[in-house]
């Protein structure tokens, strides 16, 4: 009972922290508390990645991945033309620490060191790119994380016979996916209706299943990490949830599919 609170409690204050900082950068137009809002989680993802899973020991190294990931949020929203050069700095710097600080030399945790803080951080862009195309984009790319989710997870309980990858998370199955995308896609035509989009209709609609099919994917992806290091979350600090990984895990493969989608749209 206490356990259901906490997250139901959590959750909630997820809710409002999201409303007002949604709300900050579309009605009262400060995009840079949505930038900083980026930053704190790109930093925290990047924490939880590199320490809590063990697979980077070297505080120097989780230090300024932790850096990198939290300033090149603002570097992509306010000189983008430099973001890939300010990613060159860090992936050298990286490497000169790593080989400073390591007595073996590992090729396998130097990519780790370098690529991973720079793809989360760039997921984490994309997140942003997709409020600027719109208000209607970030609740249908919730809708393809969050609204699948709680689709899946209730028509798996209730239908659910045929696993959809039991070594890595036994509870999920096909029938729960398909019922996932399902709910996902009428939700996506109750928001084209609200918003009143006379425009690409279909085109959003038949992304709809490619989008929660990414957003899967990335769950995936996730908890096969969590399995592999043996956690059962990337973090504490989302009590009752977890980290800002188990949090954003869907949400940061579907955020850049989105942006290439919404490109082939015309909208991005």
């Amino acid at each position: 009972m206490f356990n259901i609170l906490t997250r139901i409690i959590s959750g909630a204050v997820i809710v409002i922290i999201t409303a007002f900082v949604v709300v900050c950068a579309t009605v009262f137009k400060l995009p840079i508390v949505l930038t900083a809002f980026l930053a704190f989680a790109a930093a925290m993802a990047v924490y939880e990645i590199f320490n809590n899973t063990g697979l980077i020991k070297n505080k120097a190294i989780i230090i300024t991945g932790i850096i990198y990931a939290a300033v090149v949020q603002f570097v992509y929203s306010y000189i983008p033309q430099f973001a890939f050069y300010f990613s060159l700095i860090y992936g050298f710097l990286a490497i000169v620490i790593f080989g400073y600080t390591q007595k073996q030399f590992s090729y396998k945790r130097v990519l780790y060191t370098v690529f991973l803080p720079v793809l989360i951080s760039f997921c984490f862009n994309c997140i942003q790119t997709v409020l600027n195309t719109g208000l209607m984009h970030l609740i249908l790319m919730l809708n393809f994380s969050s609204i699948c989710d709680c689709g899946a997870y209730f028509t798996g309980v209730t239908i659910g016979k045929h696993k959809l990858a039991p070594k890595i998370s036994p509870k999920k199955t096909i029938e729960g996916a398909i019922g996932g995308i399902i709910l996902s896609c009428l939700v996506t035509i109750i928001i084209i209706g609200i918003f009143n989009i006379n425009t690409r209709v279909l085109g959003l609609i038949a992304i709809t299943p490619v989008l929660c099919v990414a957003g899967m994917a990335g769950d995936l992806l996730a908890s096969y990490v969590k399995r592999r290091v043996g956690i059962k979350d990337y973090g504490k600090i989302i009590p009752g949830h977890g980290g800002i990984m188990d949090r954003f895990d869907s949400i940061l493969l579907i955020a850049p599919v989105y942006v290439i989608l919404l490109s082939i749209l015309g909208v991005a």
